[in-house]
């Protein structure tokens, strides 16, 4: 699975090579986690709904599905595409370094409420 959701912490500049300077944007990815796992037998189609951060106040309904599936009830919930044969399960924390390179460029990126989903193609 190439995605990880990120909030958006804000704006700064780097220094390159040369000494010139690049806008960046300062993304905090602590706490992305997978909800819940969707199969094409059972659902149709091939999902994971991810979180992140923590919520205290969360309705009945949206905590006995966060209870449900053992995770802790974050901000949103956002449910992203999924390979057939991706071995990600319920309750794991995505962590970057196991499933992004450095100086892998993002192929389609969207931003909702500050928070940010990140998703990279193989092909790209």
């Amino acid at each position: 699975m190439k995605t990880l959701i990120a909030k958006k912490v804000g704006m700064t500049q780097i220094f390159d090579e040369e000494s010139n300077a690049k806008g960046v944007t300062v993304l905090d990815i602590s706490g992305c986690r997978v909800v819940q796992i969707k199969s094409t037998e059972k659902d149709g189609y091939a999902a994971a709904q991810l979180t992140i951060g923590s919520k205290k106040k969360v309705n009945k309904p949206t905590q006995q599905h966060f209870d449900k599936y053992k995770v802790e009830p974050g901000e949103c919930l956002y449910e992203v595409p999924l390979e057939e044969d991706s071995e990600i399960k319920s309750g794991t924390e995505i962590n970057v370094s196991e499933h992004f390179e450095v100086g892998q460029k993002n192929r389609y990126y969207r931003f909702l409420k500050r928070t940010w989903v990140y998703w990279c193609d193989e092909k790209t």
